[in-house]
């Protein structure tokens, strides 16, 4: 094992030398390819090999690494096994085209001047010894995990006697470290547990058989039994831990459907009759409460052997078809079980379904397209073509389908299998084929990067007489070869290369979509009418408006898109990508939600009827039905970079920072009004009390004030007034109930009391705790300050200077601090991954939270009370806010956010709260009075949980083939 892993990119060697000699001499130990080897398998073996061996996984950041597809795999492979990232800057970047697991983190500069070198790599070498044990134990644990893994999971790789307790009590502490476990360690520590089980049932059982021998060895035997129960009831004790930090270590990896179910079954355990500790209790019911309150995956239906290719509802919701590389058409009941597996000679590339509900159609590379009954599963007819078929779509009156090929070219059928006309539509594969909602036209795509729309009785009337087509002798010669048909007990079999009709009809496309620089593989029209939508090998989904010109640029997937589809109000989409995600968006192109879980691409998405679950199916073979339920709220879109802060305005304005930029929005999220740049970038934001300026906080230690009515009228570009006087990072500042005085935190561990009305200091107060000051804010009626810090402590300050009360509040950095509105409580969040309440009393703080807020599974970053002062919300660095009462209920969970939650801030009359994320959005959400709030909680508990799982797991556990059938006894009555 190493210290670390450098990836960088091979035009950055000289760098990295250099770095490479500043380990050795530091006798630090860093694995480095210096080789430029063949990209083979081999090589790329031993890459992943080196950065499953490093402690730290160290990025150098250039202009050419963040575009080097190799280096971003290297990323890739390092966040699917949790390591910790640590980025360096080598050279300039744009933000936007660096990693997303790099972007979200700090960045420590190195340049090219010794200076600036000698200066970072003491702070680089602080990072990696960073809570040091906890990272190798990481990178041991993985190693023999990862093992276990290869051997094809066999127990005599588990872990055992002291390497199992030791895996285990590390599992128990490290869920809010950096890095985190990954599932296959949670999983292997599991499994391990469960073998030491094994072993000891077998060891009760061999007692047992031994009392039949001798009195003495009877009484050894019932001391061992006694002995080996108690190990049993620890086993059990271990796997409710074990099953516990499983859910949690599902929850961040976006597998919500295991999370719950490893939540359900460690609660299940509670109710065997041991008595387990009530830290365990208490920690296995609010991991189940996470659970059921964020679950969004309804079922996984596992069946097919290879990628899936296609999904669709059957418009009644009765039915799921899809279409696999594994050759066959599977047709789901609703519940995930399955009711027919349908064959066709090679790959299938796409199925659809008739708007009766009654047939599917079916496109495969052997060459056909096939139609079949839905109920019967029954052959109906085979439509033979002299090319793979790569796609199929039923008019809207079901008398037609139209076909495509891997040779650009489209086929019109009736619906009994006769063939009417064919045209050449693109340069290479029709993906795709779509009819407009009245049928008039249809659109196609291909790899040829166009969309094409074409007139659909220009078709008609090309393949002959539209007459005839519709009735008449057509009639009679579907009746006719129906009959042969029977009579031969076979499908028809319609021969394409002996048709008269195969001959190409000249065919002009309306219109013309060119926006695409890449295949485009899927795509769908809204209900409407109004708008299409292209996903494409280009990473993008473009939507247009029916005149061919862009309405939006989908820009978020990492990787090409394969799928799209709208939803049947037309108000928001679905994209699925091979970068394993699926994607939900307003049609303003504004993401609304990243669902991970699948383990490879994501080729094929849908929409249910009534639009409320997400179908989606992968490379993984698997199909995931997801709720969007909770997934569709009010999201601000316009920071470049990670939010840092957000406030309120009496006015009901809000204001947020992100990097350089200063965003002013309407409180309603409707509108964004203005933006501001400032060089030096800024970290927080407040309003004075009478919403006339705003004031922004900055790294280059100044604190700067804007006019609002000038910046909202398009002037005021620049600051009114810079307080000047910090040296480092101003961390956080507040501002006095009277408008007249401004306390600020900085990184230098100084706090400055500043007047607004001429920016004088008043008091400057340095070295206030032991690292960083992060936060103050002013006591009841002006009476003094209070300040947090790195150390953990509260230190309350009079207006002097003087120090009047400290005490240690947490055992890990204070991140933020809130004061309610009458003065009365304190709230500290904290790295600890706690929120705590401080009440003031006596002119001082009591040293004895009246509550400790315990559910955030990483550090807290912000706390802000409601107006009232009666609910707090925390903001974490688990993607999370929570809501809670201030004796220490959790209220609710609110998910959205795809990264760590900064700040947030209540809405002036508490209805409203605005979080802010390194996701680079902010989320607007309604919140529900306490009273309302607290009923909820009040039934929900344990065994209402249990339910509330249980009730939603009940597909899943009775019809997915890969669960175990012990796991279905864990809810009563499956």
């Amino acid at each position: 094992m190493t210290d670390a892993f450098i990836s960088y990119c091979r035009r950055d060697k000289e760098f990295v030398q250099k770095l490479y000699q500043a380990f050795c001499d530091a006798k630090r130990e860093v694995w480095v390819d210096w080789e430029n080897i063949p990209l083979n398998s081999d090589w790329r073996d031993e890459i992943y090999r080196g950065i499953e061996a490093g402690d730290n996984f160290v990025f150098v950041l250039s202009p050419d690494s963040v575009k080097s597809q190799v280096c971003r795999e290297e990323v890739d492979h390092a966040v699917a096994n949790n390591k910790r990232l640590v980025p360096i800057v080598h050279k300039e970047v744009s933000y936007d085209e660096v990693h997303p697991e790099l972007a979200k983190l700090n960045w420590i500069f190195f340049y090219d001047d010794p200076e600036t070198f000698d200066a970072a790599f003491p702070k680089l070498l602080s990072t990696l010894d960073t809570d040091l044990d906890h990272v190798k134990a990481h990178t041991r644990l993985q190693k023999r995990a990862l093992e276990w893994d290869s051997k094809n999971r066999n127990p005599s790789y588990a872990l055992r006697g002291d390497d199992l307790k030791q895996a285990e009590q590390w599992l128990g502490i490290a869920e809010g470290k950096d890095p985190k476990p990954t599932p296959l360690q949670t999983q292997y520590v599991l499994a391990s547990g469960q073998e030491q089980s094994k072993r000891q049932k077998a060891a009760i059982t061999g007692v047992a058989a031994g009392l039949v021998v001798t009195l003495v060895l009877a009484v050894v035997a019932v001391k061992e039994r006694a002995e080996a129960v108690q190990q049993r009831n620890l086993a059990r004790e271990q796997n409710v831990r074990a099953l516990v930090a499983l859910s949690q270590a599902r929850r961040f990896t976006d597998d919500d459907l295991e999370a719950l179910q490893f939540a359900v079954q460690a609660a299940s355990n509670l109710e065997s009759g041991q008595n387990f500790p009530d830290t365990l209790e208490e920690q296995t019911f609010e991991t189940l409460r996470d659970a059921v309150y964020n679950v969004q995956e309804k079922n996984r239906f596992n069946g097919h052997q290879d990628q899936i290719n296609r999904i669709r509802y059957v418009p009644n919701g009765e039915f799921i078809v899809s279409a696999s590389d594994d050759n066959t058409v599977r047709i789901w009941n609703i519940d995930g079980s399955v009711k027919h597996i349908l064959e066709h000679d090679d790959n299938v590339r796409r199925v659809e379904v008739f708007p009766d509900s009654d047939r599917i159609i079916s496109a495969s590379q052997d060459g056909t397209a096939k139609i079949w009954d839905i109920e019967t599963g029954e052959l109906l007819h085979s439509l033979a073509h002299d090319a793979s078929v790569r796609s199929a779509r039923v008019h809207p009156n079901q008398d037609y389908i139209l076909t495509g090929d891997i040779d650009g070219r489209v086929w019109l059928w009736d619906s009994d299998g006769t063939l009417h006309a064919s045209f050449m539509a693109h340069q290479g594969d029709v993906n795709d084929i779509i009819f407009s909602a009245d049928g008039s036209t249809m659109f196609t795509s291909g790899h040829d990067t166009f969309v094409k729309q074409w007139s659909f009785a220009e078709l008609l009337a090309a393949g002959g007489e539209t007459e005839a087509i519709a009735g008449g002798d057509a009639d009679n010669a579907a009746e006719d070869e129906a009959v042969m048909a029977e009579e031969i007990e076979i499908p028809e079999i319609v021969n394409v290369r002996e048709n008269p009709l195969a001959q190409d009809q000249p065919l002009n496309p309306i219109q013309m979509f060119a926006g695409h620089s890449d295949k485009v593989w899927d795509i769908d029209v809204s209900l409407d009418g109004n708008y299409i939508a292209s996903a494409s090998s280009d990473n993008t989904v473009i939507i247009w408006r029916l005149n061919g010109q862009p309405y939006q640029t989908l820009r978020a997937h990492s990787n090409w898109v394969r799928s799209v589809s709208f939803a049947p109000d037309g108000k928001t989409l679905v994209t699925g990508s091979d970068d394993d995600t699926v994607r939900l968006w307003n049609l303003q192109g504004i993401l609304l939600k990243t669902f991970s879980g699948h383990d490879a691409s994501v080729r094929t998405v849908q929409f249910s009827p009534d639009g409320n679950t997400i179908a989606s199916g992968s490379d993984d073979a698997t199909v995931r039905l997801r709720s969007i339920e909770g997934a569709v709220v009010e999201i601000l879109q316009g920071h470049r970079a990670g939010v840092k802060g957000v406030r309120f305005s009496p006015n009901d304005l809000i204001a947020s920072v992100a990097d350089t930029t200063l965003n002013i929005w309407q409180g309603d999220g409707a509108q964004l009004l203005q933006t501001v740049e400032y060089s030096s970038g800024m970290r927080s934001s407040h309003f004075t009390t009478d919403g006339r300026f705003i004031i922004t906080a900055s790294y280059d230690g100044t604190l700067q004030l804007w006019d609002l009515p000038a910046l909202l009228n398009g002037e005021g570009r620049e600051p009114l007034r810079l307080f000047e006087g910090h040296e480092a990072t101003v961390k956080n500042f507040a501002v006095s109930d009277n408008g007249e005085l401004m306390a600020s935190a900085g990184a230098e561990r100084r706090l400055i009391l500043w007047r607004l009305s001429d920016g004088q200091i008043l008091q400057q107060f340095d070295e206030v705790h032991e690292s960083e000051a992060t936060d103050v804010g002013f006591l009841p009626d002006n009476q003094g300050l209070v300040s947090v810090g790195g150390g953990g402590w509260i230190r309350v300050w009079s207006l002097e200077g003087e120090l009047l009360q400290e005490f240690q509040a947490h055992n890990g950095w204070i991140n933020a601090l809130s004061l309610s509105s009458d003065g009365q409580h304190l709230a500290t969040a904290s790295g600890d991954k706690t929120i705590r309440v401080w009440k003031w009393q006596d002119g001082q703080f009591a040293t004895t939270p009246v509550a400790s807020l315990e559910g955030h599974m990483d550090w807290v970053w912000d706390a802000s009370f409601s107006p009232d002062g009666q609910v707090l919300a925390s903001a974490g660095k688990d993607n999370t806010v929570r809501l809670w009462d201030l004796e220490g209920t959790l209220l609710k969970t609110l998910s959205g956010h795809q990264n760590w939650v900064r700040a947030l801030d209540f809405s002036i009359d508490g209805e409203k709260l605005i979080s802010a994320s390194a996701d680079r959005t902010l989320i607007l959400w309604d919140i529900d009075p306490l009273e309302e709030m607290r009923e909820s909680v009040e039934e929900l508990e344990v065994g209402a949980l249990m339910d509330l799982g249980c009730d939603w797991l009940d597909n899943y556990l009775t019809t997915n083939p890969t669960i175990e059938e012990s796991d279905r006894l864990m809810c009563p009555g499956l």
